[in-house]
Protein backbone atom coordinates (compact mmCIF):
# COMPACT_ATOMS: atom_id res chain seq x y z
CA UNK A 1 0.00 0.00 0.00
CA UNK A 2 1.46 3.37 -1.00
CA UNK A 3 0.50 5.66 1.84
CA UNK A 4 2.13 8.71 0.25
CA UNK A 5 -0.95 9.39 -1.85
CA UNK A 6 -3.68 8.55 0.64
CA UNK A 7 -5.69 11.55 1.85
CA UNK A 8 -7.76 12.15 4.95
CA UNK A 9 -10.77 12.79 2.75
CA UNK A 10 -10.50 9.29 1.32
CA UNK A 11 -10.03 7.28 4.49
CA UNK A 12 -11.61 9.44 7.22
CA UNK A 13 -14.80 8.32 8.94
CA UNK A 14 -17.79 9.73 7.07
CA UNK A 15 -20.51 9.08 9.63
CA UNK A 16 -19.85 11.54 12.46
CA UNK A 17 -22.00 12.37 15.47
CA UNK A 18 -22.80 16.08 15.59
CA UNK A 19 -24.21 17.76 18.69
CA UNK A 20 -24.97 21.29 19.85
CA UNK A 21 -22.82 23.11 22.40
CA UNK A 22 -25.87 23.50 24.65
CA UNK A 23 -26.74 19.79 24.60
CA UNK A 24 -26.21 18.18 28.00
CA UNK A 25 -23.28 15.91 28.74
CA UNK A 26 -25.70 13.26 29.95
CA UNK A 27 -27.67 13.16 26.71
CA UNK A 28 -24.47 13.32 24.68
CA UNK A 29 -23.13 10.23 26.43
CA UNK A 30 -26.35 8.39 25.69
CA UNK A 31 -25.94 9.32 22.02
CA UNK A 32 -22.31 8.20 22.01
CA UNK A 33 -23.36 4.83 23.41
CA UNK A 34 -26.23 4.52 20.94
CA UNK A 35 -24.01 5.35 17.95
CA UNK A 36 -21.15 3.20 19.27
CA UNK A 37 -18.65 6.00 18.96
CA UNK A 38 -16.30 7.71 21.39
CA UNK A 39 -16.47 11.29 20.18
CA UNK A 40 -18.72 13.98 18.73
CA UNK A 41 -18.29 17.23 16.85
CA UNK A 42 -19.86 20.19 18.66
CA UNK A 43 -21.68 22.94 16.77
CA UNK A 44 -23.11 26.36 17.48
CA UNK A 45 -25.62 26.80 14.72
CA UNK A 46 -23.75 25.89 11.53
CA UNK A 47 -20.32 26.54 13.00
CA UNK A 48 -17.98 23.85 14.33
CA UNK A 49 -16.86 25.05 17.76
CA UNK A 50 -15.46 21.98 19.53
CA UNK A 51 -14.94 18.25 19.93
CA UNK A 52 -15.97 16.13 22.90
CA UNK A 53 -14.48 12.70 23.56
CA UNK A 54 -14.96 10.20 26.37
CA UNK A 55 -11.50 11.21 27.52
CA UNK A 56 -12.80 14.75 28.04
CA UNK A 57 -15.53 13.35 30.26
CA UNK A 58 -13.00 11.40 32.35
CA UNK A 59 -10.64 14.36 32.67
CA UNK A 60 -12.94 17.34 33.04
CA UNK A 61 -15.90 16.27 35.18
CA UNK A 62 -14.89 16.73 38.84
CA UNK A 63 -15.99 14.11 41.33
CA UNK A 64 -17.03 16.44 44.11
CA UNK A 65 -20.58 16.72 45.28
CA UNK A 66 -20.52 20.50 45.70
CA UNK A 67 -19.97 21.06 42.00
CA UNK A 68 -23.24 19.32 41.22
CA UNK A 69 -25.59 20.76 43.83
CA UNK A 70 -26.76 23.36 41.35
CA UNK A 71 -25.79 21.73 38.07
CA UNK A 72 -26.01 17.92 37.94
CA UNK A 73 -24.66 16.12 34.90
CA UNK A 74 -28.19 16.02 33.49
CA UNK A 75 -27.94 19.82 33.12
CA UNK A 76 -24.26 20.46 32.40
CA UNK A 77 -23.66 21.54 28.81
CA UNK A 78 -21.08 20.18 26.38
CA UNK A 79 -19.58 23.66 26.13
CA UNK A 80 -18.17 23.16 29.63
CA UNK A 81 -15.96 20.19 28.68
CA UNK A 82 -15.42 20.35 24.91
CA UNK A 83 -11.98 20.88 23.40
CA UNK A 84 -11.88 24.18 21.54
CA UNK A 85 -10.79 25.67 19.16
CA UNK A 86 -10.79 22.81 16.68
CA UNK A 87 -7.84 22.01 14.43
CA UNK A 88 -8.99 20.95 10.94
CA UNK A 89 -7.38 19.72 7.73
CA UNK A 90 -8.46 20.05 4.09
CA UNK A 91 -9.76 16.89 2.44
CA UNK A 92 -6.66 16.52 0.27
CA UNK A 93 -4.17 16.52 3.17
CA UNK A 94 -2.10 13.35 3.42
CA UNK A 95 -2.81 10.76 6.09
CA UNK A 96 0.88 10.85 7.05
CA UNK A 97 0.67 14.57 7.75
CA UNK A 98 -2.48 14.01 9.81
CA UNK A 99 -0.87 11.24 11.87
CA UNK A 100 2.14 13.39 12.64
CA UNK A 101 -0.06 16.32 13.66
CA UNK A 102 -2.02 14.04 16.00
CA UNK A 103 1.19 13.11 17.80
CA UNK A 104 2.52 16.67 17.88
CA UNK A 105 -0.73 18.12 19.25
CA UNK A 106 -1.63 15.11 21.39
CA UNK A 107 -5.05 14.73 19.77
CA UNK A 108 -6.81 11.63 18.51
CA UNK A 109 -8.96 13.01 15.69
CA UNK A 110 -9.03 15.80 13.12
CA UNK A 111 -12.15 17.07 11.30
CA UNK A 112 -11.75 16.99 7.52
CA UNK A 113 -13.15 19.92 5.57
CA UNK A 114 -14.00 20.64 1.96
CA UNK A 115 -14.73 24.32 1.66
CA UNK A 116 -16.79 25.32 4.72
CA UNK A 117 -18.20 21.82 5.30
CA UNK A 118 -16.92 19.04 7.53
CA UNK A 119 -17.03 15.90 5.36
CA UNK A 120 -15.27 13.39 7.62
CA UNK A 121 -13.38 12.85 10.84
CA UNK A 122 -9.92 11.33 10.59
CA UNK A 123 -9.14 9.33 13.74
CA UNK A 124 -6.63 6.88 15.17
CA UNK A 125 -9.21 4.17 14.47
CA UNK A 126 -8.84 4.98 10.74
CA UNK A 127 -5.09 4.56 11.08
CA UNK A 128 -5.62 1.13 12.67
CA UNK A 129 -7.70 0.19 9.63
CA UNK A 130 -4.79 1.08 7.36
CA UNK A 131 -2.46 -1.23 9.29
CA UNK A 132 -4.37 -4.52 9.30
CA UNK A 133 -2.03 -6.03 6.69
CA UNK A 134 1.21 -4.94 8.35
CA UNK A 135 3.78 -7.74 8.73
CA UNK A 136 5.98 -5.84 11.19
CA UNK A 137 6.44 -7.68 14.53
CA UNK A 138 4.53 -6.31 17.50
CA UNK A 139 7.78 -6.11 19.51
CA UNK A 140 8.92 -3.29 17.21
CA UNK A 141 6.10 -0.91 18.14
CA UNK A 142 4.64 -1.99 21.51
CA UNK A 143 4.99 0.04 24.69
CA UNK A 144 7.22 -1.66 27.29
CA UNK A 145 6.70 -1.80 30.20
CA UNK A 146 2.99 -1.13 30.61
CA UNK A 147 1.06 0.43 33.47
CA UNK A 148 -1.25 -2.11 35.11
CA UNK A 149 -3.88 -1.88 37.82
CA UNK A 150 -5.09 -4.30 40.46
CA UNK A 151 -8.62 -5.64 40.18
CA UNK A 152 -9.06 -4.56 43.81
CA UNK A 153 -8.23 -0.89 43.14
CA UNK A 154 -11.03 1.67 43.20
CA UNK A 155 -12.27 3.28 40.03
CA UNK A 156 -11.24 6.62 41.53
CA UNK A 157 -7.65 5.38 41.51
CA UNK A 158 -8.08 4.09 37.94
CA UNK A 159 -9.37 7.47 36.79
CA UNK A 160 -6.43 9.26 38.40
CA UNK A 161 -3.94 6.87 36.79
CA UNK A 162 -5.51 7.37 33.36
CA UNK A 163 -5.40 11.15 33.75
CA UNK A 164 -1.88 11.36 35.20
CA UNK A 165 -0.31 8.92 32.73
CA UNK A 166 -2.28 10.13 29.69
CA UNK A 167 -3.34 6.59 28.80
CA UNK A 168 -6.59 5.01 27.68
CA UNK A 169 -6.16 1.30 28.46
CA UNK A 170 -5.10 -0.48 31.65
CA UNK A 171 -4.47 -4.23 31.89
CA UNK A 172 -6.05 -5.54 35.10
CA UNK A 173 -4.21 -8.08 37.26
CA UNK A 174 -5.02 -10.12 40.37
CA UNK A 175 -2.85 -10.57 43.46
CA UNK A 176 -0.75 -13.18 41.64
CA UNK A 177 -0.08 -10.85 38.72
CA UNK A 178 -2.37 -12.88 36.47
CA UNK A 179 -4.08 -10.94 33.70
CA UNK A 180 -7.82 -10.94 34.44
CA UNK A 181 -9.24 -8.12 32.31
CA UNK A 182 -8.76 -4.66 30.86
CA UNK A 183 -10.16 -1.29 31.80
CA UNK A 184 -10.49 1.42 29.18
CA UNK A 185 -11.89 4.92 29.05
CA UNK A 186 -15.12 3.43 27.69
CA UNK A 187 -15.91 1.26 30.73
CA UNK A 188 -14.75 3.97 33.12
CA UNK A 189 -16.92 6.62 31.47
CA UNK A 190 -20.03 4.47 31.69
CA UNK A 191 -19.37 3.79 35.36
CA UNK A 192 -18.54 7.37 36.31
CA UNK A 193 -21.62 8.84 34.64
CA UNK A 194 -23.86 6.64 36.78
CA UNK A 195 -21.87 7.47 39.89
CA UNK A 196 -21.86 11.20 39.24
CA UNK A 197 -25.64 11.09 39.11
CA UNK A 198 -25.58 9.53 42.56
CA UNK A 199 -23.46 12.46 43.74
CA UNK A 200 -25.88 14.91 42.15
CA UNK A 201 -28.68 13.38 44.18
CA UNK A 202 -26.78 13.83 47.43
CA UNK A 203 -24.63 10.72 47.52
CA UNK A 204 -21.22 10.66 49.12
CA UNK A 205 -17.91 10.56 47.30
CA UNK A 206 -16.77 8.07 49.93
CA UNK A 207 -19.00 5.48 48.30
CA UNK A 208 -17.01 5.71 45.06
CA UNK A 209 -13.87 4.50 46.82
CA UNK A 210 -15.53 1.16 47.48
CA UNK A 211 -16.33 0.41 43.84
CA UNK A 212 -13.51 -1.71 42.50
CA UNK A 213 -12.02 -2.04 39.04
CA UNK A 214 -13.22 -5.67 38.92
CA UNK A 215 -16.83 -4.46 38.94
CA UNK A 216 -16.52 -2.39 35.76
CA UNK A 217 -13.59 -3.91 33.81
CA UNK A 218 -13.95 -5.79 30.54
CA UNK A 219 -13.30 -9.48 31.37
CA UNK A 220 -12.47 -10.34 27.77
CA UNK A 221 -8.78 -9.71 27.15
CA UNK A 222 -7.54 -9.06 23.61
CA UNK A 223 -3.96 -10.31 23.75
CA UNK A 224 -1.07 -10.91 21.42
CA UNK A 225 2.48 -12.29 21.55
CA UNK A 226 5.65 -10.31 20.86
CA UNK A 227 6.43 -12.21 17.68
CA UNK A 228 2.98 -11.77 16.14
CA UNK A 229 2.27 -9.07 13.59
CA UNK A 230 1.15 -5.46 13.97
CA UNK A 231 -1.62 -6.24 11.50
CA UNK A 232 -3.12 -8.74 13.92
CA UNK A 233 -3.01 -6.19 16.74
CA UNK A 234 -4.73 -3.59 14.55
CA UNK A 235 -7.39 -6.11 13.48
CA UNK A 236 -8.06 -7.09 17.11
CA UNK A 237 -8.46 -3.46 18.12
CA UNK A 238 -11.03 -2.92 15.37
CA UNK A 239 -12.88 -6.23 15.75
CA UNK A 240 -13.22 -5.97 19.52
CA UNK A 241 -13.74 -2.19 19.54
CA UNK A 242 -11.04 -1.76 22.16
CA UNK A 243 -8.29 0.85 22.43
CA UNK A 244 -5.41 -1.52 23.01
CA UNK A 245 -4.30 -5.14 23.01
CA UNK A 246 -2.16 -6.60 25.77
CA UNK A 247 1.20 -8.10 24.82
CA UNK A 248 1.85 -11.27 26.85
CA UNK A 249 4.88 -13.51 27.30
CA UNK A 250 5.05 -17.30 26.98
CA UNK A 251 3.56 -17.62 30.50
CA UNK A 252 0.63 -15.38 29.61
CA UNK A 253 1.93 -12.63 31.89
CA UNK A 254 1.60 -8.96 30.96
CA UNK A 255 4.62 -7.83 28.98
CA UNK A 256 3.53 -4.70 27.11
CA UNK A 257 0.67 -3.13 25.21
CA UNK A 258 -0.19 -1.97 21.69
CA UNK A 259 -2.62 0.95 21.66
CA UNK A 260 -4.12 3.19 19.02
CA UNK A 261 -1.42 5.71 19.88
CA UNK A 262 1.33 3.12 19.31
CA UNK A 263 -0.19 2.34 15.91
CA UNK A 264 -0.35 6.05 15.09
CA UNK A 265 3.28 6.56 16.06
CA UNK A 266 4.35 3.61 13.93
CA UNK A 267 2.30 4.88 11.02
CA UNK A 268 3.65 8.42 11.34
CA UNK A 269 7.20 7.14 11.04
CA UNK A 270 6.20 5.84 7.61
CA UNK A 271 7.35 2.30 8.24
CA UNK A 272 6.31 0.06 5.34
CA UNK A 273 2.82 -1.32 5.94
CA UNK A 274 3.27 -4.46 3.85
CA UNK A 275 6.69 -5.66 5.01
Amino acid sequence: MDIDFLTVGEVGTKSVLKLGKNDTIYNALKELRKRKTDRALIYEGENLVGIVTKKDVIRKIPLTKSKFKRLPITQLHLSSIMSSPVFTLPHNASVLKAARIMLEKNISSIPVIRGPQVIALFTKWDIANLLVKSRVPVRDIATYPVKVISKYSSIIHARRLIIDEGISTLPVIDDRNNLVGILTIDELTDALVDLINILAEGGSKEGLKHISVSEVMRPFIPRIKNDEMVGKAAALILEEDVRGVVVVDENNKVNGIVTLTDLTRFFAEKVSIST
